[in-house]
């Protein structure tokens, strides 16, 4: 599929080069201006200098990391869509994805169709529709991760409870950390 509306551009953040010749060599066969950067610092200059209208980055480089480069855009007022790639996503990641805002995240490996599907997704929603939206991240597969971090008698008591009061536990979970972040 074409990009419709005009060339827009996406920069594509991360240590393995692998990765990003990957992703900008799709994004580019789509009609995508994909823009590379191999670290977070470059990849701040690149934003400021260049004003990509979504940003795939990395959760974990060295030096300024996917967190660092996000909280830096909050600090210059950048709004942009901000989609995460991950080797290990853990609850900690979720919840800070939720708290910061990023539009989504993948773990790697990914899908390269899938990850500029979100892409497009990001392209033809309002600010207003960002901040709606639900990530993809907080749907009952992602979340269903967490027994792994709970011991298996406290899972199957989040279950049960879930399970009583008709609500999925991405839903429960959802809403645990919606509370807790909000109440910070």
């Amino acid at each position: 599929m074409k990009n419709p509306g005009g060339v827009k551009k996406i920069l594509v953040v991360d240590d393995e080069k692998d990765i990003v010749d990957i992703l900008t060599e799709e994004l580019s066969s789509r009609g995508y201006n994909a823009i590379a950067a191999y670290d977070g610092t470059s990849a701040l200059k690149m934003i400021q200098d260049q004003n990509p209208d979504v940003i795939i980055s990395d959760y974990t480089m060295p030096g300024l990391n996917g967190m660092d480069l996000l909280v830096f855009l909050k600090d210059l007022n950048i709004s942009k869509p901000v989609i995460w790639l991950t080797a290990t996503a853990t609850q900690t990641i979720f919840r800070e994805a939720l708290r910061v805002g990023v539009y989504d995240f993948f773990e790697k490996p990914f899908v390269a169709n899938d990850v500029i599907a979100l892409v497009e997704s990001a392209l033809t929603m309002t600010p207003d529709d960002h901040v709606k939206r639900r990530p993809n991240f907080l749907n009952t597969p992602y979340f269903e991760k967490i027994e792994v971090d709970l011991d298996k008698e406290t899972f199957a008591k989040l279950k049960q409870h879930c399970l009583d009061n008709s609500i999925s536990m991405s839903r429960f979970i959802d809403g645990i950390i919606r509370s807790t972040i909000g109440s910070r």
